[in-house]
């Protein structure tokens, strides 16, 4: 959610409708979130503007395309997350193993 997000249920919303249309109006950026128990999904009420904005930068972003972005020095992996979280774990404990090691080699006898 944005930072400028109200969360309110249903029945309120159409209690407000008027107002909190005037506010998001007023606001763009500002959203409403509607939410309605016997629904999975949320609604947003938002400026037509805000939505815009939204709908050019998705269309953009896929308009880039291209290859994937990698960041230099990346490296690509074919472990499955958890020999991933396995081995960044070994990682880990090699390294507080050393940095241990380091740690005694400091104090004295």
């Amino acid at each position: 959610m944005t930072d400028r997000a109200e969360s309110i249920g249903i029945a309120e919303a159409r209690a407000r409708l008027p107002e909190l249309a005037a506010r998001v109006a007023a606001r763009p950026g500002d959203v409403v979130v509607i939410e309605n128990r016997r629904r999975g999904e949320r609604v947003v009420l938002t400026a037509e503007s805000y939505l815009n904005t939204l709908e050019a930068v998705v269309a953009a972003a896929q308009r880039q395309g291209g290859e994937p972005f990698e960041l230099e020095g990346s490296i690509v992996s074919h472990l499955d997350a958890d020999e991933l979280d396995a081995a960044m774990a070994a990682l880990r404990a090699a390294r507080d193993a050393a940095d241990l090691a380091r740690l005694e080699d400091l104090l004295p006898g």
